[in-house]
Protein backbone atom coordinates (compact mmCIF):
# COMPACT_ATOMS: atom_id res chain seq x y z
CA UNK A 1 0.00 0.00 0.00
CA UNK A 2 1.32 3.62 -0.68
CA UNK A 3 1.46 6.06 2.50
CA UNK A 4 -1.95 7.70 2.08
CA UNK A 5 -4.02 4.35 1.95
CA UNK A 6 -1.99 2.88 5.11
CA UNK A 7 -2.60 6.01 6.79
CA UNK A 8 -6.45 6.28 6.12
CA UNK A 9 -6.39 2.94 6.98
CA UNK A 10 -5.01 3.65 10.19
CA UNK A 11 -7.94 6.56 10.95
CA UNK A 12 -10.29 4.51 9.25
CA UNK A 13 -9.92 0.93 11.68
CA UNK A 14 -8.92 3.13 14.89
CA UNK A 15 -12.31 5.54 14.12
CA UNK A 16 -14.33 2.02 13.68
CA UNK A 17 -12.50 0.48 17.21
CA UNK A 18 -13.17 3.98 18.79
CA UNK A 19 -16.93 4.16 18.22
CA UNK A 20 -17.64 0.01 18.83
CA UNK A 21 -15.49 0.63 22.38
CA UNK A 22 -17.87 3.77 23.05
CA UNK A 23 -21.43 2.04 21.82
CA UNK A 24 -20.29 -1.57 23.74
CA UNK A 25 -19.78 0.88 27.01
CA UNK A 26 -22.70 2.34 27.16
CA UNK A 27 -25.81 1.09 29.58
CA UNK A 28 -27.66 -1.75 28.65
CA UNK A 29 -25.34 -2.68 25.84
CA UNK A 30 -24.59 -6.47 25.39
CA UNK A 31 -22.70 -6.33 22.14
CA UNK A 32 -21.56 -3.93 19.28
CA UNK A 33 -20.16 -4.51 15.93
CA UNK A 34 -19.43 -3.28 12.96
CA UNK A 35 -19.84 -4.71 9.47
CA UNK A 36 -19.46 -3.56 5.74
CA UNK A 37 -23.42 -5.04 5.23
CA UNK A 38 -25.95 -7.08 6.97
CA UNK A 39 -28.40 -9.93 6.14
CA UNK A 40 -31.35 -8.97 4.40
CA UNK A 41 -29.81 -5.46 3.14
CA UNK A 42 -30.15 -6.02 -0.10
CA UNK A 43 -26.30 -5.49 -0.63
CA UNK A 44 -23.71 -8.02 -0.54
CA UNK A 45 -20.46 -8.33 -1.78
CA UNK A 46 -18.45 -11.45 -3.41
CA UNK A 47 -15.06 -12.49 -4.30
CA UNK A 48 -13.27 -15.57 -5.80
CA UNK A 49 -11.37 -18.03 -3.72
CA UNK A 50 -9.63 -20.84 -3.89
CA UNK A 51 -8.07 -23.74 -1.71
CA UNK A 52 -6.20 -26.99 -2.30
CA UNK A 53 -9.54 -28.95 -3.10
CA UNK A 54 -10.72 -26.36 -5.43
CA UNK A 55 -8.15 -26.41 -8.13
CA UNK A 56 -10.44 -28.26 -10.42
CA UNK A 57 -13.99 -25.69 -9.86
CA UNK A 58 -14.44 -23.21 -12.57
CA UNK A 59 -14.04 -19.95 -11.35
CA UNK A 60 -17.91 -19.57 -11.42
CA UNK A 61 -18.33 -22.13 -9.00
CA UNK A 62 -15.42 -20.73 -6.41
CA UNK A 63 -18.08 -17.05 -5.84
CA UNK A 64 -18.52 -16.70 -2.09
CA UNK A 65 -20.17 -13.69 0.02
CA UNK A 66 -17.40 -11.37 0.91
CA UNK A 67 -17.46 -8.99 4.19
CA UNK A 68 -14.96 -7.73 6.59
CA UNK A 69 -16.53 -7.43 10.13
CA UNK A 70 -15.33 -6.34 13.67
CA UNK A 71 -14.33 -8.75 16.53
CA UNK A 72 -17.81 -9.05 18.07
CA UNK A 73 -20.25 -9.09 14.71
CA UNK A 74 -21.18 -12.64 14.79
CA UNK A 75 -22.36 -12.64 18.44
CA UNK A 76 -23.92 -9.37 18.23
CA UNK A 77 -26.05 -10.72 14.99
CA UNK A 78 -26.76 -13.91 17.09
CA UNK A 79 -25.03 -16.26 14.63
CA UNK A 80 -23.66 -19.35 16.48
CA UNK A 81 -19.58 -19.96 15.93
CA UNK A 82 -19.50 -23.51 15.64
CA UNK A 83 -15.95 -24.03 15.82
CA UNK A 84 -12.77 -21.65 16.40
CA UNK A 85 -12.63 -18.35 17.47
CA UNK A 86 -13.98 -14.69 16.55
CA UNK A 87 -11.34 -11.95 15.04
CA UNK A 88 -9.78 -10.15 17.74
CA UNK A 89 -8.14 -6.83 18.32
CA UNK A 90 -4.94 -8.65 17.60
CA UNK A 91 -6.07 -9.64 14.77
CA UNK A 92 -4.10 -6.25 12.59
CA UNK A 93 -3.06 -4.81 9.94
CA UNK A 94 0.21 -6.28 9.11
CA UNK A 95 -0.87 -9.26 10.83
CA UNK A 96 -1.01 -13.14 9.34
CA UNK A 97 -4.54 -12.62 7.68
CA UNK A 98 -7.64 -14.36 9.25
CA UNK A 99 -10.81 -15.19 8.17
CA UNK A 100 -14.10 -17.42 9.24
CA UNK A 101 -16.29 -18.78 6.98
CA UNK A 102 -19.80 -20.39 7.28
CA UNK A 103 -20.27 -24.13 7.14
CA UNK A 104 -21.55 -23.66 3.09
CA UNK A 105 -18.28 -23.00 2.47
CA UNK A 106 -16.69 -26.01 4.47
CA UNK A 107 -19.39 -27.81 3.04
CA UNK A 108 -18.28 -26.99 -0.68
CA UNK A 109 -14.50 -26.16 -0.57
CA UNK A 110 -13.46 -28.48 2.29
CA UNK A 111 -16.36 -31.36 2.31
CA UNK A 112 -17.42 -30.84 5.45
CA UNK A 113 -13.96 -31.13 7.69
CA UNK A 114 -14.34 -28.98 10.33
CA UNK A 115 -10.71 -28.95 11.36
CA UNK A 116 -9.01 -25.60 11.80
CA UNK A 117 -7.17 -24.00 10.54
CA UNK A 118 -7.55 -24.66 6.90
CA UNK A 119 -6.22 -21.85 4.31
CA UNK A 120 -7.89 -19.93 1.22
CA UNK A 121 -7.02 -17.03 -1.11
CA UNK A 122 -8.53 -14.67 -2.69
CA UNK A 123 -7.77 -12.09 -4.65
CA UNK A 124 -7.12 -8.46 -3.86
CA UNK A 125 -8.01 -4.74 -5.27
CA UNK A 126 -4.54 -4.70 -6.23
CA UNK A 127 -4.13 -7.24 -8.35
CA UNK A 128 -2.61 -9.38 -5.64
CA UNK A 129 -3.65 -12.43 -3.58
CA UNK A 130 -4.43 -12.90 -0.12
CA UNK A 131 -3.46 -15.99 1.85
CA UNK A 132 -6.45 -16.46 4.35
CA UNK A 133 -6.11 -18.75 7.22
CA UNK A 134 -9.48 -19.81 8.59
CA UNK A 135 -9.92 -19.44 12.53
CA UNK A 136 -13.60 -20.15 12.65
CA UNK A 137 -16.55 -21.71 11.52
CA UNK A 138 -20.15 -20.15 11.73
CA UNK A 139 -23.01 -21.34 11.61
CA UNK A 140 -25.47 -20.40 8.10
CA UNK A 141 -27.48 -17.29 7.61
CA UNK A 142 -30.01 -16.47 5.08
CA UNK A 143 -28.29 -13.63 4.02
CA UNK A 144 -29.54 -12.13 0.78
CA UNK A 145 -33.47 -13.48 1.21
CA UNK A 146 -35.52 -15.36 3.49
CA UNK A 147 -36.30 -19.02 2.92
CA UNK A 148 -32.89 -19.32 0.48
CA UNK A 149 -30.36 -21.70 0.79
CA UNK A 150 -27.31 -20.55 2.21
CA UNK A 151 -24.56 -19.00 -0.26
CA UNK A 152 -20.81 -19.72 0.91
CA UNK A 153 -19.77 -16.75 3.16
CA UNK A 154 -16.32 -15.48 4.19
CA UNK A 155 -15.74 -13.06 6.43
CA UNK A 156 -12.64 -11.20 6.94
CA UNK A 157 -11.09 -9.21 10.16
CA UNK A 158 -11.87 -5.36 8.96
CA UNK A 159 -8.81 -4.21 11.00
CA UNK A 160 -6.97 -6.17 8.19
CA UNK A 161 -8.39 -5.08 5.23
CA UNK A 162 -7.43 -1.63 3.42
CA UNK A 163 -9.65 1.35 3.81
CA UNK A 164 -9.45 4.23 2.07
CA UNK A 165 -11.38 7.28 3.58
CA UNK A 166 -12.73 8.57 -0.14
CA UNK A 167 -13.87 5.03 -0.30
CA UNK A 168 -15.19 4.22 3.32
CA UNK A 169 -19.02 5.38 2.39
CA UNK A 170 -20.39 3.77 5.47
CA UNK A 171 -20.32 0.76 7.39
CA UNK A 172 -23.18 -0.88 9.73
CA UNK A 173 -23.71 -0.61 13.16
CA UNK A 174 -24.47 -3.80 14.82
CA UNK A 175 -26.37 -3.28 18.79
CA UNK A 176 -27.25 -6.09 20.74
CA UNK A 177 -29.42 -4.51 24.02
CA UNK A 178 -29.76 -6.52 26.70
CA UNK A 179 -32.70 -8.02 27.22
CA UNK A 180 -35.95 -5.40 28.11
CA UNK A 181 -33.67 -2.39 28.07
CA UNK A 182 -34.56 0.36 26.10
CA UNK A 183 -31.13 2.09 24.52
CA UNK A 184 -32.27 4.18 22.04
CA UNK A 185 -31.88 7.43 23.49
CA UNK A 186 -28.24 7.16 24.92
CA UNK A 187 -27.43 5.70 21.58
CA UNK A 188 -28.73 8.30 19.63
CA UNK A 189 -27.24 11.01 22.56
CA UNK A 190 -23.42 9.00 21.39
CA UNK A 191 -24.38 9.55 17.96
CA UNK A 192 -25.27 13.19 17.62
Amino acid sequence: LDMGVEADNRIAVRGMGQLRARVAALPGVERAALAQTVPLQGFYMTTIVSSEQSDAMPERDRVVQFQWTSPGYLAAMGTALLAGRDFADSDSFGRPAVAIVNTALIDKFFAGDRSLPKRLVRPTDDGGAEDLSIIGIAENVQFKMLGEDAMPALYVAAAQQPHRLDRLRSAVLVVRPRAGVAIGPSLAALLA
